[in-house]
């Protein structure tokens, strides 16, 4: 990634978690992880419904689970 783009996806994870989230969640983006994996539905989880558009364009193709969310996708 160009350092415009690692900027941009910093300030729009920044918009939805805290710094030491977004730093987690960029980090495994960059790393070219499929998942990243949670159990943190406070800080985390609860937050992507209502922030889904803003999450897909930081991170994706990466999704944001839950253990039960993970072992689903992975059987189906």
């Amino acid at each position: 990634m160009k350092a415009a783009e690692n900027q941009q996806t910093d300030s729009r994870l920044l918009k939805v978690f805290k710094p030491d989230d977004s730093e987690h969640i960029y980090n495994a983006k960059k790393a070219e992880c499929d998942y990243f994996l949670t159990l943190d539905y406070k800080s985390l989880l609860k937050k992507i419904p209502n922030n889904e558009k803003e999450i897909r364009i930081a991170i994706d193709p990466m999704k944001i689970v839950d253990p039960i969310s993970l072992v689903e996708e992975l059987e189906s």
